[in-house]
């Protein structure tokens, strides 16, 4: 049975994005300390891959939704959901997606009655990474304090918002919601999210959602829960890498993955070793496309002819 290990704070900080200077130097230096290649990694690995996740900061996802109902654009599944990415466009380096996250997983409190679809609900859950805080029963106007929110937090952290033509970003500045109540997900908890949106591109549909039932298959099998969850994310971007992944908290995306018991195997085991699985490795939260390469050239050796080499 896989067991998985409490792991150190990962390098990004939970309430203040990183500058791009120092970035890249803070990412050497944790996962020298924290990741090594594993001498195990196949040679045959996807070498193209590496440096194609865009240069996003933040990740807000939208909980309780259900891939089913989905359309293309998945922000339109709802007034709310649609206010959320019109006012997250004008943070920098910021991405907006639906999952089928239940955070009663994650609660201390008593459990609450089963959460309706959120493109039903007059009101939203939300999680954000880096940090993995996340809030519950935002209604309209509290989107505009979340949003206020991380733009006071970019302020600080010397990061210019971009302009903005939303007629909702020009209301925001009347509107006041409720103090957001914060919660975190246990750092040491693994979180794996799986692009299922079939109706985006039908690759991630097909192969995503049969990736995601093994793992939730392999999970469930090894009583891994406590641990580590798998669920359904929609559109990431990189359709032509499906199934893709991305494993929070250290962020990191991976693609190529094919939907079978072998990959969710050692994709696990992976991440049971604090490994980071270089082959299909794409790329990471809070890291540009040339800095996902840097770290690629830099950390793996398996593209080289002397092999991997042990970076821990």
């Amino acid at each position: 049975m896989l067991r998985f290990a409490p792991r150190k704070t990962i390098f990004y900080s939970r309430n203040t994005p990183l500058q791009a200077a120092s970035r890249i130097q803070s990412t050497r230096l944790v996962l020298n300390r924290t990741f090594f290649v594993s001498a195990t990694t196949n040679s045959n690995n996807d070498t193209g891959i590496s440096g194609t996740v865009k240069a996003y900061q933040r990740h807000i996802i939208v909980c309780s939704t259900r891939p089913e109902h989905w359309p293309s654009k998945a922000e339109g599944t709802s007034e709310l959901t649609m206010k959320l990415a019109a006012l997250a466009r004008t943070l920098h380096g910021t991405t907006v997606t639906l999952s089928d996250i239940n955070l009663d997983a994650f609660s201390q409190q008593p459990h609450r009655q089963s959460k309706p679809d959120s493109s039903k609900a007059d009101t939203l859950d939300v999680v954000v990474y880096p940090g993995g805080d996340y809030v519950t029963n935002l209604g309209i106007n509290d989107i505009d304090t979340l949003v206020d929110h991380f733009r006071k937090q970019d302020e600080k952290a010397g990061i210019i918002a971009r302009p903005s033509r939303s007629p909702q970003h020009q209301q925001s500045k009347t509107r006041e919601g409720r103090p957001l109540d914060w919660n975190t997900i246990p750092e040491d908890h693994t979180l794996m999210l799986v692009c299922t949106h079939g109706s985006r591109d039908s690759r991630c549909g097909e192969f995503g959602g049969k990736l995601l039932e093994l793992l939730r298959e392999k999970i469930e099998k090894d009583k891994l829960a406590n641990s580590v969850t798998a669920w359904c994310t929609s559109h990431i971007g990189g359709h032509k890498y499906a199934a893709n992944v991305i494993v929070y908290p250290e962020g990191d995306w991976y693609g190529n993955l094919a939907p079978e018991s072998q990959t969710v195997t050692k994709l696990l085991s992976y991440l049971k070793g604090k490994d980071v699985w270089w082959d299909k490795w794409r790329g990471r939260l809070n890291c540009t496309k040339v800095e996902q390469k840097d770290m690629y050239e830099t950390l793996c050796q398996c593209a080289r002819p002397d092999g991997c080499k042990d970076t821990k």
